[in-house]
C-alpha cells in the first residue's frame, strides 16, 4: 500500500509472492520505485498454500452464493469452468439457508469431470484451528462444509501426493514420437 497524491494504492492477488508478479505495476508510471508493503493473500492464494499448489495454471473463483447471482448464472459458470479445464475455488459453500449447494455444484461438476478429480478444502484460512483435507469429487459431493470453508477443485492435471494436491507446472508436450516433453 502507498499515497501519491493524496491517493492510496494497494495491489491485491500477488501472482507469485516471493517476486510478486504484479508488484512491477507499482514502479511502472514512475521513475523511481515506491514503497511497497505485502498485504495478506485471498482467501484462495492462502488456502492454496496450504494444500499444497493446486493453482498454478488458469483458475476460477466461484461464489455459491445465490444471494445477488441467479443460481442458473452461477451453474453457467460451474458448467464453462470444468469445461475449460480450470482449477475451481468455490467460496461460500454452504449457509443454514443454502446447505445442498456444494452437493448440486459437485453434481454439475460431474456432468464433465470424473469422480476421481482432486479436491480440498480449508477451513479457518489463517484463522486458528486451520484444517485441510483432500478429497475426490466424488467423496466432495457427499462432505458438510460451512461459510468458513474454501473449496478447491483440482484441473486435469492436478495429482494427490501424499496429503497435499499439486498441479505440476507446464503442460507436458507429445511429441510426433508418443514421448512426453515437459
Amino acid at each position: 500500500m502507498w499515497t501519491w497524491c493524496g491517493t492510496v494504492f494497494r495491489i491485491k492477488n500477488l501472482s507469485r509472492p516471493p517476486c510478486g508478479g504484479k508488484r512491477s505495476a507499482a514502479y511502472k508510471p514512475w521513475r523511481k520505485p515506491l514503497p511497497v508493503r505485502r498485504s495478506p493473500f485471498t482467501a484462495a492464494l492462502r488456502g492454496a498454500a496450504c494444500l499444497g499448489a493446486p493453482l498454478i495454471h488458469d483458475f476460477a473463483l466461484i461464489s455459491l452464493s445465490d444471494l445477488m447471482t441467479p443460481w442458473e448464472k452461477i451453474e453457467k459458470r460451474l458448467r464453462m469452468a470444468a469445461e475449460g479445464d480450470f482449477a475451481i475455488v468455490l467460496y461460500n459453500p454452504s449457509s443454514h439457508r443454502r446447505k445442498e449447494h456444494l452437493r448440486k455444484a459437485c453434481d454439475i461438476l460431474l456432468e464433465t469431470l470424473p469422480g476421481t478429480q482432486v479436491c480440498g478444502t480449508v477451513r479457518n484460512i489463517g484463522r486458528e484451528g486451520e484444517e485441510t483435507q483432500i478429497y475426490t469429487l466424488e467423496e466432495l459431493r457427499n462432505v458438510h462444509v460451512d461459510m468458513f470453508t474454501t473449496v478447491f477443485i483440482g484441473n486435469s492435471s492436478t495429482k494427490r501426493i501424499g496429503d497435499k494436491m499439486v498441479t505440476p507446472r507446464g503442460y507436458a508436450r507429445e511429441k510426433a514420437d508418443g514421448i512426453l516433453e515437459p
